[in-house]
């Protein structure tokens, strides 16, 4: 009995720091919006947060990628890091931090995480690993009409800001893209890291030999903190806090505290940007945070209800 009621509050403890763990998980993903974007406003260019992160996130994981082994990559395969470099890694940061250099971070939340369902729902269906849906299909159109309500608001008509939406969507298509392939590959979390930030290191000499200007008007505690955010606590830390949320909840009620991101990088971009959105903004965001919600619990219930995700 008292083993019984002992392993009952390990699970709930265990339950628990998991469900901590996925909500720390949005609150790093929507400062780093914020944080970013704050960085791009005062001296730092999207560059430069590129070489920042892959400069300490390469470097720390350079040895863990030595001991999977440099010839198949740790069986991942030079074919598949090179495509999953190009989707997730210096490409698609310095598209999405250029993105974040024109737009507002509420922009980037919405237009990025809020469009990888769209995306990777699209590419299912092309290759009909998945049928249309008609509850997805208006999950989706929530999505969609979130974000045509937050880029035609009243501060956002400006050129600049709809190229920074631009690129977010952009971005988001990558990211759509990477995540297919790494569910159809079966792909680890830390293999995957860790072979994006070492050969995302390639972007370093280029950019100290042809790009760098001493990190602009930016103090150099500024750009160490830059560093610290990117490198670590983004590409690594997150990583591991994502891989125990997964472990302890599963990965279909993980998936479902994405949608808090573009509600909480509102309410900080407020804060810190006094980035104040409109009426029809807040009316968008929250349109695609429904959007998202909606995607991922009919996604977790067919998922719970079915065979195991496809494999080619």
């Amino acid at each position: 009995m008292i083993q019984k009621i002992k392993k009952s509050l390990e699970q709930k403890n265990s339950y628990a720091l998991g469900i901590f763990a996925a909500l720390f998980i949005q609150l790093i993903y929507s400062g780093n919006f914020v944080i970013s974007r704050y960085s791009l406003q005062n001296g730092l260019e999207a560059i430069d947060l590129v070489a920042l992160r892959f400069l300490v996130s390469g470097f720390i994981l350079l040895p863990f990628l030595h001991r999977m082994g440099w010839t198949s990559l740790g069986g991942l395969g030079w074919k598949r890091g090179t495509i999953l470099t190009i989707l997730a890694g210096f490409p698609y940061m310095i598209t999405f931090y250029s993105g974040l250099q024109w737009a507002p971070a509420s922009h980037g939340a919405v237009f990025n995480p809020g469009s990888v369902p769209l995306v990777v729902y699209l590419i299912l269906i092309f290759r009909r690993h998945e049928r249309f849906h008609s509850n997805k299909v208006f999950a989706l159109s929530l999505i969609i009409v979130g974000m045509v309500l937050t880029t035609t608001a009243k501060f956002s008509s400006e050129p600049k800001v709809l190229l920074g939406d631009t690129l977010f969507f952009a971005s988001a298509i990558s990211w759509g893209l990477f995540t297919y392939f790494t569910l159809n590959w079966n792909v680890k979390p830390f293999q995957t890291a860790t072979v994006i930030s070492v050969l995302s290191l390639i972007f370093v000499p280029f950019y100290f030999i042809f790009l760098f200007d001493g990190f602009g008007a930016a103090s150099w505690t500024h750009v160490a903190l830059q560093g610290l955010l990117q490198g670590v606590i983004n590409a690594i830390i997150t990583l591991a806090l994502l891989a125990y949320a997964i472990h302890q909840l599963g990965p279909q009620l993980a998936a479902l505290f994405s949608p808090i991101t573009p509600i909480l990088t509102t309410v900080l971009g407020i804060w810190i940007l006094s980035e104040v959105p409109n009426f029809s903004q807040w009316v968008g965001i929250i349109s695609v945070g429904l959007g998202m919600l909606g995607f991922q619990w009919i996604s977790k219930r067919e998922r719970e209800s079915t065979k195991p995700p496809f494999k080619e």
